[in-house]
Parts: C-alpha cells; sequence; structure tokens
C-alpha cells in the first residue's frame, strides 16, 4: 500500500470515530421517542466500535503477528456506524446492548476471518470484503432483518 495512502487512511480513521452521529435524529426523528430518546446515546457508538476494532486488532497482532491496515478499520468503522448501528438505533427496533453485543461479535469474526490468509502480514479492507462476503449469512447482525 502507498505509504502516504496510508497515512490518510489512518488519520481518516482517528478523525471518523470521533464524529457524532447526531446527525442521525433530524434524518430519523419520525420514527418513535425510543428512537429521540436512543440518539443521544449514538454519539458514543463510533468510538466504542473503533475500540472493539482496536482490541480484536491487537489481539490479532499478538497472536497471528498480523496488523490491521487503516484502510480496514476505516472500512469496519464506516459500514457498522453507518449502515448498521444508525438505522438500528434511529428505527428503535433493537436496544444498544444487542445492537453493541452484535456489533462486537461480527468485528471480531470478520477481522480474525480476514486474519486466516497465510500470504500476508497486514489486512486489507479487501480482507475485510472478502471475510464478510464468506460469512455474510453468520453474521450475529443478521438478527435484525436490515437486509435480505
Amino acid at each position: 500500500m502507498n505509504k502516504t495512502i496510508r497515512e490518510v487512511y489512518g488519520e481518516l480513521y482517528r478523525m471518523r470515530r470521533n464524529v457524532p452521529q447526531a446527525y442521525v435524529e433530524p434524518a430519523f426523528s419520525g420514527y418513535g421517542e425510543s428512537a429521540k430518546a436512543s440518539n443521544a446515546a449514538v454519539d458514543t457508538l463510533p468510538d466504542e466500535i473503533s475500540k472493539s476494532i482496536d482490541t480484536v486488532a491487537e489481539k490479532v497482532s499478538k497472536d497471528l503477528n498480523k496488523e490491521l491496515r487503516p484502510d480496514a478499520k476505516l472500512l469496519l468503522l464506516v459500514n457498522f456506524s453507518d449502515l448498521v448501528v444508525a438505522p438500528l438505533v434511529s428505527a428503535g427496533t433493537a436496544s444498544l446492548e444487542k445492537i453493541r453485543s452484535a456489533v462486537e461479535q461480527d468485528i471480531a469474526l470478520l477481522i480474525k476471518d480476514a486474519a486466516q490468509r497465510k500470504d500476508k502480514k497486514e489486512i486489507s479492507g479487501h480482507d475485510i470484503i472478502d471475510a464478510l462476503a464468506k460469512r455474510w449469512a453468520t453474521l450475529a447482525i443478521s438478527v435484525f432483518d436490515l437486509w435480505e
């Protein structure tokens, strides 16, 4: 990976983890009181998601000597924040604890699966996408019926 691009991905990951998700409330305020109440808590979720990513990445680095690249971290953070957590919280269809638990499980599953590639010392965003395609049917977030 190009060194400059790698640094940019790393900086985007650091910046994105601190972006409040409050923009969700105005867009989805019509989904009921539980959604409005939950939106206050959703501001901390990108940071929580990134902590889960970093925790699993550190374990994989230690156990398997493989680094989770910044592009892979950003891919996981953006996708889980914007395509899983924000819609679920805004719709008020699941508790934050159930969402957190499912997201943490899936982050660990995807990173560990992506780390199984024997020919690489780094885990890329592409590796995460391959793992996602392979594990789609077994994701913990499947219980929320986000997609068919």
